[in-house]
């Protein structure tokens, strides 16, 4: 039935999904990685898995978030973006892959990018994109974490001043992660505000996964269907980071506490406009899946009730779904 209406639309469908997924090759690449998960009990859809403790969901999406790291480098953004919408599990590691990484590739230097990516690639080094705060999220220019150049040690003392300054719902905060992409106001040695930066800063113990010293963060709980995703809260007390935990492609900062920045101040929210566009594009496709979902499972509906008759053509199978979506709306 659905077969026969789509071949009644007024436009070409194919090219109609090359404009959803971006362009021709990324639905492609799409299209191919659908088949891999589809071919892979480990990504098969588990419908019990509410009645599952928040452990063994964990556990599950552990084995599908390895079993997709070895299929494909899901470090590279495109392979990201193609893949997201492949699995139903939630990727354990999906905003380390899909915010931290990006955010290193534009804003951190060529050192930088040479010592920290193969760890970052290969998960040795995980970390979570410590930006939004209780009292600030998308309003990132008046972050209220603060990062004050100590010229005498030549480290920041990265400092969480008031509640409203906790870092709270990050990805990858609350179980997994030993380090943080932490978004900070830069105060240099002249106390001087040179606006908010990210820092790379390790926030758990390499052995024990503890958190360090004057580093309080932890995990805030299971949210309704979204149970293995550990969004956590982070707080410092005058924590101390070594000067090369300034991301510093655009930024640099002298022994003495001089600071210069190179172009636009606002090449700092890059990695989040990529995520953001990220969002955009890919809850549509979501959307887009739930409403196919809810088309099929409506002309079931008018299938059963005798509401399609053979040979009449003055009840179609879409103008009936507009006619029943239509009343209750």
């Amino acid at each position: 039935m659905l077969n026969q209406e789509r071949q009644q639309s007024s436009f070409p469908l194919e090219e109609m999904a090359h404009i959803i997924y971006g362009t021709k090759n990324k639905y492609e690449n799409f299209i191919v990685n659908q088949k891999f998960h589809d071919s892979q009990p480990i990504f098969k859809t588990d419908f019990d898995t509410p009645n599952k403790s928040r452990q063994d969901q964990i556990l599950k999406g552990a084995d599908s978030t390895i079993a997709q790291s070895q299929q494909y480098r899901m470090y590279d953004f495109d392979q990201f973006d193609s893949t997201i919408l492949c699995s139903p599990s939630i990727a354990l590691t999906s905003v380390h892959q899909g915010m931290v990484i990006p955010a290193f590739e534009i804003l951190a230097s060529e050192k930088q990018n040479k010592e920290w990516m193969p760890l970052l690639r290969n998960f040795q080094a995980v970390g979570c994109y410590a930006q939004t705060e209780l009292g600030h999220g998308s309003d990132v220019q008046n972050l209220l974490t603060t990062a004050t150049y100590d010229q005498s040690t030549h480290e920041f003392i990265i400092h969480t001043p008031c509640v409203e300054a906790t870092k709270f719902w990050p990805g990858e905060l609350g179980l997994y992660c030993k380090f943080a992409l932490v978004y900070a106001q830069l105060i240099g040695s002249n106390g001087k505000n040179q606006g908010v930066h990210p820092f790379w800063v390790r926030i758990r113990d390499q052995v024990t996964h503890k958190p360090l010293p004057n580093v309080e963060c932890g995990d805030i709980g299971p949210k309704l269907g979204y149970t293995t995703k550990d969004n956590g809260y982070l707080r410092f007390n005058n924590y101390r980071a070594s000067k090369e935990s300034l991301l510093a492609r655009f930024i640099k900062i002298d022994k003495e506490g001089q600071v210069q920045q190179r172009g636009n101040p606002k090449i700092g929210y890059a990695s989040m406009m990529i995520v953001r566009n990220t969002l955009q594009s890919v809850y549509t496709r979501y959307a887009g899946m739930a409403l196919t979902i809810s088309i099929q499972i409506l002309a079931l509906q008018i299938l059963i009730q005798g509401f399609i008759r053979k040979g009449d053509q003055s009840l179609r199978l879409l103008s009936s779904i507009e006619q029943a979506i239509s009343h209750t709306c």
